[in-house]
């Protein structure tokens, strides 16, 4: 018999078992938009660092954009950049990775 995956948000992980994350790694193929808008209290309240694949050809499928990630992330006052290329906007690359830190 097989039975049904349950998914729960970062959010609702981190109340049910008392998390305080200090680095949150994503990497979920295109559904970023979706894990960071379950995270949203972790993001407010802890302010981890946060490292994250970014694939607008990936992101497009689920109507979201790498543009829209880093505009969350910076409207939380973190400071979002491209790890292999800090000169770079972030965010804009068909694939590509992201690094957010959290303002000091």
């Amino acid at each position: 018999m097989i039975g049904t995956a349950q998914s729960l948000s970062l959010d609702e992980l981190a109340e049910m078992h008392d998390l305080s994350p200090a680095l949150i790694k994503v990497d979920v193929e295109g559904v970023e938009a979706l894990v960071f808008a379950g995270a949203r209290c972790v993001l407010e309240q802890h302010q981890p660092v946060v490292i994250s694949e970014i694939s607008n050809v990936l992101l497009e499928s689920f109507d979201a954009t790498g543009r829209d990630i880093v505009a969350m992330f910076e409207a939380l006052s973190y400071r979002v950049i491209d790890p292999f290329d800090p000169r770079a906007v972030p965010g804009i690359k068909d694939y590509g990775e992201i690094l957010c830190l959290p303002a000091e």
